[in-house]
């Protein structure tokens, strides 16, 4: 959870530049502001793969996700040439500690829960070998 103060810092840094990164329970979000500051946009990486992404990966990403959030638009987003998975969101905000902090909260929430989903599923493209003793 983020401190007031540091919410305040976030918040002035945003007024005055494009864009911060912040750690918010273990997770590392990218903050950009949009439109004259009149919308933010959050994004999270959530899955990277070694070289591909796993067909398991890709039929979560078409699936619902078991879980949502209930205000914002969260929604994940594949990249073919960097393996990889982030979620995003874009939306308005009051530019507010309690308001900024209750965002960054809930993306990192479901950040965590579409990460933990998506290594779950990796999980079923591994090829298990087995070893003669």
């Amino acid at each position: 959870m983020l401190m007031e103060n540091n919410l305040e810092k976030v918040i002035t840094h945003l007024l005055h530049h494009d864009d911060v990164q912040i750690e918010v329970n273990g997770v590392e979000i990218t903050v950009h502001v949009v439109d004259d500051a009149s919308k933010i946009f959050l994004s999270s990486l959530i899955y990277k793969g070694d070289g591909y992404i796993p067909l398991s990966v890709r039929d979560c990403l078409k699936k619902e996700a078991p879980f949502t959030s209930n205000r914002l638009n969260i929604y994940p987003a594949l990249h073919e040439k960097k393996f990889s998975v982030t979620l995003h969101f874009m939306g308005s905000v009051e530019y507010s500690p309690d308001s900024v902090g209750d965002l960054l909260n809930e993306f990192a929430f479901v950040a965590n829960e579409w990460r933990a989903f998506l290594d779950e599923h990796d999980k079923n493209d591994l090829v298990h070998a087995r070893h003669k003793l």
